[in-house]
């Protein structure tokens, strides 16, 4: 019982000592340094590598929706659409008093994602019944309009009546899902060429409360009755129809049915991260710059200059052009004023050629982006302009813009990596719940004496865009650097201070429940990685591979490892006999392994991670062959 109790006991959600719903609205229980109110989108800068989220922030603790907690989450997890239920437990027991939970993708497990979504459901299922469940054992009910009900308005309490209430309502034990919805977001996309900058904004999401009524099939199992038509007139079809359109409204009452708009925009950031990491990808590797362009390039120089300067013929040409000027013959001139006069000449025409040959260096240097290099560049240009050795220029300038253009793109992919962003694309996930965790809430139907009428029903946040565009009152945001929100959670997280998630509670002074910290990141981490042995022998663990990366690949592979330790697999049939890293002091031997930027082969990475600290070292490259 205490495991149900504290799935409904959320720590986001204030309850009464005696475990009901306030009969007032309260603000979630949020991270006090880092409330949001909404989610507007996101930018990433190309030339800098830095991620901006764009978001709104709550003026007041009332407006708070969501926490860095969440960013973090739901771009650790990689959690983009999502799904959840609450299910009858067996067919043979259609009375059962608790209900299963089960939900997809797998990774909600024990987050605070997966509680909105519970009690979200669990919301909508108390009020279309008129019951509210107690969070205390033994899970009393009593009427929601003398509870949770009281914070609406009287108009919109007589919108959401419970469906036994409304007119026309004769259905006896009847079942009803309802579940809520998202629709449709619209987004716009914009790139801002001078300052090389994308900017993806987001509108509102639309939610919706749709209804269906379900029949029993010849094996007892609850399924979609489609034998009669959707009536949009029943008093279920009405319900629906009275919460979708005052969706925004009661949300104002219950945050955390507003709540699941802006986790679900959260999953949206994660898509436009990937997308933007996938095609940053491909540009990288993609990159050609063409011999014609840059050979065209360097025609263009060679039109504007006479290089070099300094010759006979020219000597010779400035200087009987000097005597012409000043109408002297050559045989006039003595033999030593002669030779004074074309040595002056023939040193500043070497001053021109120098001038010449360093604005020519400095301006490739720019246009190509090595001014680090400039040595080697001058040398090139000497003998492409003395000799019309060309060649070996071109493929230097070629190499030189290729190698800046991918560093200048590795920014944004570095940034990524960095903020342990979940970039693998999900696979098609079955709703599923966790055998180590509980997974049962008390079912939710109206008493006998109100017609025994059942509602299942859950949500289904599953992320649809459409471009557009988006409202200007969307556009107004606080831009927040990705990388800095989501290290600060990670530090937070390490010294114990955060991950608040669904479980216990406490009473404040107002006699309500606020929610207390349980579960921790690395809760069961040690007695997971404690199991170091396997039915087959261990391998002894030996210090091979290379620590350096030979591209770019490797480079981004290696900080990935770095930033996503924890996450590594556990070799476990591998036992360390290295003194330093001793299995006693809580060291494994991990693996970690990242899609090389084509997506055409996996670099393996090897590291040493305590359990214990979180402390990862001796990270190295494994590209030898395995031994059997």
């Amino acid at each position: 019982m205490l495991d149900v109790q504290n799935l409904l006991n959320w720590s986001y959600l204030r309850r009464t000592v005696d475990g009901w719903l306030p009969t007032k609205t309260y603000a979630l229980n949020l991270d006090r340094q880092s409330q949001f109110k909404k989610v507007n989108g996101i930018s990433f800068n190309i030339s800098t590598g830095k991620i901006k989220f764009l978001l709104q922030v709550a003026q007041s603790k009332e407006q708070g929706l969501f926490d860095a907690n969440d960013v973090q989450e739901v771009l650790t997890k990689g959690i983009t659409n999502s799904l959840f239920t609450l299910d009858q437990p067996a067919v043979e027991f259609p009375s059962h008093p608790f209900q299963e939970m089960r939900y997809g993708p797998s990774s909600l497990s024990k987050t605070n994602f997966l509680s909105t979504l519970l009690h979200a459901d669990y919301l909508l299922k108390m009020i279309s019944t008129g019951v509210e469940v107690c969070s205390e054992p033994p899970f009393q009910i009593r009427d929601a309009s003398d509870g949770f009900m009281k914070r609406l308005p009287e108009w919109l309490q007589e919108e959401l009546k419970p469906i036994d209430e409304r007119n026309d309502c004769a259905i006896m034990n009847s079942v009803h899902r309802f579940w809520i919805e998202a629709g449709e977001i619209a987004y716009q996309h914009q790139f801002d060429e001078n300052n090389n900058i994308i900017t993806y904004y987001l509108d509102d999401v639309p939610m919706h409360v749709k209804k269906q009524l379900m029949q029993y099939d010849e094996q007892g199992n609850l399924i979609d009755d489609v034998s009669k038509l959707d009536d949009d007139h029943s008093p279920e079809g009405e319900f629906a129809q009275a919460f979708t359109r005052y969706y925004d409204q009661i949300g104002s009452y219950f945050p955390e049915l507003l709540r699941l708009k802006e986790l679900l925009k959260l999953g949206v950031l994660l898509l436009f991260i990937r997308s933007t990491f996938e095609n940053i990808q491909k540009y990288i590797n993609n990159i050609n710059i063409e011999f014609d362009s840059i050979n065209d390039y360097l025609q263009r120089i060679r039109n504007q200059i006479t290089y070099p300067c300094e010759t006979d013929s020219e000597i010779n040409r400035i200087f009987n052009s000097c005597l012409s000027d000043q109408n002297i013959s050559y045989s006039q001139v003595p033999y030593e004023q002669i030779k004074e006069l074309k040595t002056k000449i023939r040193s500043q025409l070497i001053e021109a050629d120098k001038s010449n040959l360093k604005k020519v260096t400095e301006g490739i240097c720019e246009a190509c982006h090595c001014a680090h290099q400039t040595a080697t560049i001058k040398t090139l240009v000497l003998n492409w302009l003395v000799y019309n050795q060309k060649v070996e220029l071109i493929s230097f300038i070629v190499h030189s813009l290729e190698t800046y253009k991918r560093e200048q793109y590795s920014k944004v992919l570095e940034t990524i990596v960095y903020m342990g962003v979940h970039l693998d694309e999900e696979k098609q996930f079955k709703l599923n719940n966790s055998t180590s965790e509980c997974s049962w809430v008390p079912a939710v139907f109206c008493s006998k004496k109100k017609n025994g009428l059942k509602i299942y029903g859950g949500v289904s946040l599953q992320i649809k865009l459409k471009e557009g565009i988006v409202q200007q009152n969307n556009r107004q945001v606080t831009m927040i650097d990705a990388l800095t929100m989501m290290r600060n959670i990670s530090q937070k997280q390490q010294h114990g201070e955060s991950t608040t998630v669904r479980s216990g509670a406490m009473s404040d002074s107002n006699s309500n429940r606020v929610g207390s910290v349980s579960d921790s990141v690395n809760g069961d981490q040690g007695s997971r990685n404690n199991d170091s042995y396997r039915e087959r022998q261990p391998l002894e663990y030996e210090p091979t591979g290379r620590t350096e990366p030979k591209n770019l690949n490797e480079q981004i592979a290696m900080k990935a490892a770095k930033a996503d330790a924890a996450n590594g697999e556990t070799l476990k049939n591998i036992v360390l006999r290295d003194a330093r890293w001793s299995p006693e002091g809580g060291w494994v031997k991990k693996q970690y392994l990242h899609r090389s930027l084509d997506k055409s082969t996996n670099i393996e990475i090897h590291y040493v991670f305590n359990t214990l600290t979180g402390e990862a070292l001796d990270f190295k490259f494994k590209d030898y062959p395995r031994e059997k």
